[in-house]
């Protein structure tokens, strides 16, 4: 028998999460336009007998790049590695700049009306580009801030990216919040948060 397969499909992205991973602290950024992906993956081919015999694929980091109206300074001044004066009003770009780790977090709004969460616990911020321009005089700019994000697997657990689907939970079990799988950094699919979704109360709303 042959089934017809059906599937939600993304509708929006909604708000940006980057974490401290120093301190775990945690800031919540909304403006995001949009999110995109981009799988490294290296393969090398096996030959042998005069023909290609294998492949041998591997996935080695995600580079993400990032559209919105405006980032906070303060995390653009965190994670480029920029030195900033002891008032706080200046700021500088140095060669030797460092840039810090961080993890990366995003929600994206499925046409079911399910969320799907996402965490990259090993980022660091590659490039962050902004576009002055004069306001028009019929009406106002459009300010886009673009910035590449370059995603490495975790140290420890080697995880690359984790993300959480409520649409794909299963029957009876009650999907986590975008606050409960925000809550703190999920480095690893050994996490304690993983299967924590509690029983569907019957007949609750």
């Amino acid at each position: 028998m042959i089934k017809t397969a059906t599937a939600p499909y993304a509708v929006t992205v909604r708000d940006a999460y980057f974490a401290d991973l120093q301190t775990d602290e945690i800031i919540k950024v909304g403006y995001i336009r949009t999110v995109g992906l981009s799988i490294i993956q290296n393969t090398q081919k096996i030959p042998g007998s005069g023909r290609i015999t294998d492949q041998i694929s591997r996935i080695t980091g995600i580079d993400l790049t990032v559209s919105s109206s405006r980032l906070p300074a303060e995390i653009v001044r965190k994670y480029r590695g920029k030195k900033v004066s002891e008032n706080g009003g200046f700021s500088a770009i140095n060669v030797k700049n460092k840039f810090p780790a961080f993890a990366f977090g995003f929600v994206v709004e499925n046409s079911d009306q399910s969320l799907t969460f996402a965490w990259l616990p090993n980022c660091t911020m590659t490039e962050n580009n902004e576009t002055y321009q004069t306001t028009p005089v019929d009406g106002a700019n459009d300010p886009v801030q673009d910035t590449t994000i370059s995603a490495l697997p975790d140290p420890e657990s080697e995880d690359l990216l984790i993300d959480y689907n409520q649409g794909e939970v299963v029957e009876g079990k009650t999907p986590l919040t975008e606050e409960e799988f925000f809550a703190k950094v999920i480095k690893s699919f050994e996490d304690e948060l993983i299967d924590s979704e509690k029983a569907t109360t019957p007949g609750a709303a």
